[in-house]
């Protein structure tokens, strides 16, 4: 009965077919894109989304990186109306955007980047250049009323667990050290990863609320001690930034030094090789990209990867200005079936917006439930 139900499942309005963007936010409208506004309106270099699916109505987090801020929105529906943020983390107003404002702290940030939500509402966040990921147990609960300033945060992975270090490689290169991380996501049994991208390599951290020592390698040959952009190959990663799990736990990483993105099959060995590659023609061996020549099957420093409740594939293909979508392309390959951003066509890699049809350097992506 569940298969014939997924079977039946209504497709996402992005597999139908809808390409142009119904509404913005973080600008008065499609046609306009100035810088920024530090405001409950503005976004300055917007890098991931995440939904929280804990709550009904679901709720909503941006990576404001350059404003140095994570924005929330207590209501996905906001997306439909364009309206304003609700929360505002790493900044003690809606107006401040300094990178570490007041000093280094558990409530400052300096260029977040990725966003992920835990099944219990618990925000994680990479604080790039802060060389730290951290977690926020359950950011609305502190709001008595909105707008609200978001609290500080509660665990500190990557700096020996002080919130008062910055360090890259803190201690030296290991399972206990992040240097540069960008992408974060979480697994249905809690478990975290992050990319490590100036180390080239991914952790998994399991149970995160009580460990913030990596369990798992990725890239790196099964070593916390090695951070090298190695040779090309299935187990090699090179700069990875945005990561996603699809509901059978398997991991997708943007390898975006590499043109491609990489999925490893659960269960994960000690030295893991993926199993699928994207953008590089099925080759673990190649890493092209050719600036002004994308095709269906080609990648130029992707972002962000999504995976949908059916097991379709969405890559923010940044260097090309587009986002990809995969139909089931672990059973039926890796040539994108549909392209958002370049008005349904593959061999154009323009930015010619901005307009509601066009993208420039998409970088991250979230799916909600429909």
């Amino acid at each position: 009965m569940m298969i014939i139900a997924a079977a039946l499942a209504p497709p996402s309005i992005a597999m139908q077919g809808d390409t142009i963007a119904d509404i913005v936010l973080g600008q008065p409208d499609f046609t306009d894109n100035p810088e920024n506004f530090t405001s409950a309106a503005g976004l300055h270099s917007p890098t991931a989304v995440a939904v929280d699916t804990s709550v009904v109505p679901n709720r909503l987090y941006i990576s404001d990186s350059a404003n140095n801020r994570v924005l929330g929105y207590n209501d996905v529906a906001t997306l439909m109306t364009g309206g304003l943020a609700d929360l505002v983390i790493g900044q003690p107003a809606f107006s401040s955007n300094g990178c570490n404002t007041g000093g280094l702290s558990a409530g400052s940030l300096c260029v977040p980047d990725g966003v992920a939500v835990d099944a219990s509402g618990n925000l994680y966040v990479t604080d790039t250049n802060n060389n730290r990921v951290l977690e926020f147990d359950t950011p609305f609960a502190g709001c008595g009323s909105f707008p609200c300033v978001g609290g500080s945060a509660n665990e500190v992975f990557g700096q020996g667990g002080s919130f008062y270090s910055a360090t890259c490689n803190n201690g030296g290169l290991s399972k206990n050290s992040l240097c540069k991380p960008f992408g974060v996501a979480l697994d249905t049994s809690g478990n975290l990863y992050v990319s490590d991208s100036s180390n080239n390599r991914v952790l998994e951290y399991n149970t995160p609320l009580s460990n913030t020592s990596a369990d798992q390698v990725f890239g790196q040959g099964g070593s916390f001690s090695s951070d090298l952009c190695e040779s090309l190959s299935a187990h090699s990663l090179c700069t990875p930034y945005g990561i996603t799990l699809d509901a059978g736990g398997n991991l997708y990483v943007a390898d975006e030094g590499n043109n491609r993105v990489l999925e490893y099959n659960r269960p994960f060995n000690t030295n893991p090789a993926a199993a699928t590659v994207f953008g590089q023609s099925g080759s673990f061996t190649s890493n092209a990209c050719i600036p002004g020549e994308p095709t269906s099957s080609s990648l130029c420093k992707p972002y962000g990867v999504a995976v949908d409740s059916g097991d379709n594939v969405y890559i923010a293909d940044y260097g090309n200005n587009r986002v990809l979508w995969y139909q089931t392309p672990l059973s039926s390959g890796t040539v994108a079936d549909r392209v958002i951003g370049q008005e349904g066509r593959y061999t154009t890699a323009d930015f010619g917006g901005p307009k509601a049809s066009d993208l420039y350097e998409p970088a991250g992506l979230a799916l909600d439930g429909h």
